[in-house]
C-alpha cells in the first residue's frame, strides 16, 4: 500500500495532534534518567561536568535546547550547542528540566525498554561519532555535530509504538530497514520518523541546521543541493555517522548491525577508512565514557534494562504538585508580603517573585496592557534562570473571542491549552499550557498575571488555576487599598499645607506650634520662634505683577525648608509672612540661623538680579524664645511679630530680637 502527496499531507494532518500531545513528554529510559538526575544533584558541580551529564541523555538535550530557544527568552543566534545551553540556563534550572522528563513506560512498543535502551545507545553513538567526523572533514564547530547525532532519532521516540510495530511484509526478522523501512512509516502513519522529529524541532525553535540534520539525514546526497552549505555537510556528517555505527553494530533496531552501510558522502569527499575508524574509535569511546558515568559494566543496555522497572518505581510522582495546603500557606507570606509594598510596581515585581517558587510554579509573568493596543506588555519576570529577559519587547495581541479576552471580561482565571485560541502566548512561552488570571484594581484591569512549569513540565491543574486566581484577587485588593490610603493622604496633605507655597498653612501651624509649646513645658526644654516677612512686597507685586509674586513666595518657602532641620516647622503666617518653630533651641542659635537664612534669601536676590531681574528681594527677620514662667502662644507671637516690626522699622534686611 502507498499513498500519494495528497493523503500522506491528509494523513499527517491527523497525526499531528498525536505528535503534538508528546512535545511535553519525550521520555528517556528510566534508569538512565534516574542515574543522570543523581549525577545532576552534586551541589558543587561545575558548568562543564554538568555540560557532560546533560550530553549523555537524548531527551534531556531536547528538552534544555527546546526551553533556551524559546521565543520568550528573545536570544538572537539560537543555540545549537548544550555548553552554550547550560552556562545561559544555570544549573538549579538544568537540574529542575532534568526533573521534569518523563519516563518510557513498558506499554510502549514490543521490546519494552530493551528497544528504547537500544536507541539511547544508538543516539549517544551517532553523537560520539558526528563529532569525530566533523574535526575530520573541518566543521567548525563539533560540539553541534555531537548534538545533531544526538538528536538525529527524536522521532522514533515521538512516533513511539506506531514505528516499531511489525506489519505483513516486512523482513524475516520483523524489520524493514533503510528506504523501505521509512515508506512503511509514511504508508502507516503519514509520515516518516524523520518528518515527526523535524516537526518537534520546529515546534521546539531549534536551530534550523539541527531540523535539517533531523529530517534529511537518511536522504541522497544529491538532494541536499539547496541546502546552505554549512547545513548540507552537517547533514552529510550526521548520515554517515548514522550508518557507520549501523554497520558496526551499534544499531537502533535490532538485525540492522553489520550492514553494508553503502555510499556516504560528505560534502564532496567520502569517508576513507582511517576517518571511518575514527568514528568507531569515537562511539566506542563515549560508550565506555557513559557506562563509567552511570555505573555500569560493558553490557550498557542489559544492565540498564535490567534496573528500568525498580528505576520507574522510584521515578514515579516526583513531577506532582506539593500538597494544596503547603500552598495555601504558602499563598498567606505571599500576600503579607506583598501589602507591605508601598508603590503598585513593587506590589506587583514581588508579587511575581515571591509567586514563581512559593506557589510551585516554574515561570511567572506579568502583562500590562498596552495603552490603547489592544495588546500585552511583559512588565514582570520570575523564571528561575540567569537569562535576563527583555520584557518590553514582549507584545502580543489579544483575540476578542479568545479565552484570555474572556479572561478579561469576565475577570476570572483561565489555563491555556495546546488548542486555545489564544496559541500565541504559548507560543511565546515555548509551553504547551500555562495559568492566566486578570489583576484589578476596581474598574481598573492593571494586567494579567501567567505562571506556567516550563522546566519542570509538571502538569497545570485545578488547584493552580485557584491559587493565580486568588493571588490576582488579592494583588487587586491590596492595589485599591494602596491608592486609598495615597488618595487619604494627598486629602490630609492638602488640608494641612498652604496650596500656594507647600507649607504648613496657618491652622495647622499653630496646632503645631501649640504642641510644640507643651513639649517644652513638659520636658523643660528650650523653644525658639522665628518670623520672616518679605521686605517690600506690595512693590514687587505692583512692578513685576502677581504671577510673579507668586513665585517668589513659593521661591523663598522652599529657602526657609533647605535651610531648617526636619524636626523644624515651617508654615504660612499670612500673605508675605512666615514662621519658624525652632524645637530644642536657645534663643542665640535662633538668631544664628536667622541671619544665615537672611544671608541665604540676599544671595539668591543679588543672583536673580544679575539675571536681570529689576527688584531684589530682602527678608526681615523677628525672633524670640519661650519663656516657660509667663509665655502662652498668643504671648509668644505678639513678641515675635513685636521683634519683626523693629526689623522693618530699622531699615529691612535684617534680624531682631525681642
Amino acid at each position: 500500500m502507498t499513498l500519494d502527496s495528497t493523503d500522506r499531507a491528509r494523513s499527517a494532518k491527523r497525526l499531528f495532534p498525536l505528535i503534538a500531545r508528546r512535545l511535553d513528554s519525550i521520555p528517556a529510559p528510566p534508569a538512565v534518567l534516574l542515574r543522570v538526575s543523581g549525577l545532576l544533584a552534586a551541589p558543587d558541580l561545575s558548568s562543564r561536568d554538568m555540560t557532560e551529564i546533560v550530553r549523555v541523555e537524548p531527551s534531556l538535550t531536547a528538552r534544555v535546547l527546546r526551553v533556551i530557544n524559546s521565543p520568550f527568552f528573545g536570544l538572537g543566534p539560537r543555540v545549537s550547542t548544550v555548553s552554550h545551553a547550560v552556562a545561559l540556563l544555570g544549573p538549579e534550572a538544568v537540574r529542575r528540566i532534568a526533573g521534569g522528563i518523563s519516563v518510557f513506560g513498558s506499554e510502549v512498543g514490543d521490546a519494552g525498554d530493551l528497544s528504547r535502551l537500544r536507541w539511547f545507545r544508538h543516539s549517544v553513538s551517532v553523537a560520539a561519532a558526528a563529532e569525530v567526523l566533523a574535526g575530520d572533514f573541518g566543521f567548525d564547530l563539533p560540539e553541534e555535530a555531537y548534538v545533531a547525532g544526538l538528536l538525529h532519532d527524536l522521532g522514533r521516540i515521538v512516533l513511539g509504538a506506531r514505528v516499531l510495530a511489525k506489519s505483513p511484509g516486512d523482513t524475516p526478522d520483523g524489520r524493514l530497514r533503510g528506504r523501505a523501512a521509512l515508506e512503511r512509516e509514511r504508508a502507516r502513519n503519514g509520515m516518516d520518523h524523520c518528518r515527526a522529529g523535524a516537526l518537534v524541532a520546529e515546534r521546539w525553535n531549534l536551530p534550523e541546521i539541527l531540523r535539517d540534520a533531523v529530517e534529511l539525514h537518511h536522504e541522497e546526497a544529491g538532494s541536499l543541493a539547496d541546502l546552505p552549505p554549512r547545513n548540507s555537510m552537517l547533514v552529510g556528517i550526521v548520515a554517515a555517522a548514522d550508518r557507520i555505527c549501523d554497520a558496526h553494530g551499534l544499531a537502533c533496531e535490532p538485525g540492522a548491525e553489520g550492514e553494508d552501510p553503502g555510499r556516504i558522502v560528505v560534502g564532496d569527499r567520502i569517508p576513507g577508512s582511517g576517518e571511518v575508524a575514527r568514528a568507531i574509535a569515537g562511539a566506542e569511546a563515549a560508550l565506555a565514557d557513559l557506562a563509567r558515568r552511570l555505573g555500569c559494566g560493558r553490557d550498557l543496555v542489559g544492565e540498564l534494562s535490567a534496573d528500568s522497572l525498580a528505576a520507574r518505581r522510584t521515578l514515579v510522582g516526583r513531577r506532582r504538585e506539593r500538597p494544596l495546603a503547603d500552598r495555601l500557606g504558602s499563598l498567606e507570606g505571599i500576600l503579607r508580603q506583598i501589602r507591605r509594598g508601598s508603590t503598585r510596581e513593587e506590589m506587583l515585581s514581588r508579587a511575581v517573585a515571591l509567586c514563581q517558587g512559593g506557589l510551585d510554579f516554574d515561570r511567572v509573568v506579568f502583562f500590562e496592557m498596552g495603552d490603547g493596543t489592544g495588546r500585552l506588555v511583559g512588565r514582570f519576570h520570575s523564571g528561575g534562570t540567569r537569562i535576563e529577559v527583555n520584557l518590553p519587547a514582549i507584545s502580543l495581541p489579544i483575540a476578542a473571542g479568545g479565552p484570555i479576552g474572556a479572561a478579561i471580561r469576565d475577570g476570572t482565571p483561565v489555563r491555556l491549552d495546546n488548542w486555545a485560541t489564544d496559541g500565541g502566548l504559548l507560543d511565546l512561552l515555548g509551553h504547551t499550557e500555562a495559568v492566566l488570571a486578570p489583576v484589578s484594581a476596581g474598574p481598573e484591569l492593571l494586567g494579567l498575571i501567567c505562571a506556567d512549569c516550563s522546566l519542570s513540565s509538571r502538569d497545570l491543574t485545578d488547584a493552580d488555576v485557584t491559587l493565580l486566581g486568588l493571588l490576582a484577587g488579592e494583588l487587586g485588593l491590596a492595589e485599591e487599598n494602596r491608592m486609598l490610603h495615597e488618595s487619604t493622604k494627598q486629602l490630609r496633605a492638602l488640608s494641612i499645607k498652604d496650596e500656594l507655597t507647600a507649607v504648613n498653612n496657618r491652622r495647622n501651624l499653630m496646632e503645631r506650634l501649640a504642641g510644640e509649646i507643651d513639649r517644652a513645658m513638659r520636658y523643660d526644654s528650650p523653644l525658639c520662634v522665628v518670623m520672616v516677612d518679605i521686605d517690600d512686597f506690595k512693590a514687587f507685586n505692583d512692578t513685576l505683577g502677581h504671577l510673579a509674586g507668586d513665585a517668589a513666595l513659593t521661591e523663598v518657602a522652599q529657602l526657609i525648608v533647605s535651610s531648617s532641620r526636619e524636626v523644624d516647622v515651617i508654615g504660612r503666617y499670612g500673605g508675605e509672612e512666615f514662621l519658624v518653630v525652632l524645637p530644642e533651641t536657645y534663643v542665640d542659635q535662633g538668631i544664628v540661623y536667622s541671619e544665615r537664612l537672611r544671608k541665604v534669601v540676599e544671595e539668591w536676590s543679588l543672583e536673580r538680579v544679575r539675571e536681570g531681574s529689576s527688584c531684589p528681594i530682602t527678608i526681615s527677620v523677628g525672633v524670640t524664645e519661650f519663656r516657660r514662667e509667663s509665655d502662652d502662644l498668643e504671648s509668644l507671637l505678639r513678641r515675635v511679630d513685636a521683634a519683626l516690626y523693629a526689623a522693618k522699622g530699622r531699615g529691612r534686611n535684617r534680624v531682631c530680637v525681642a
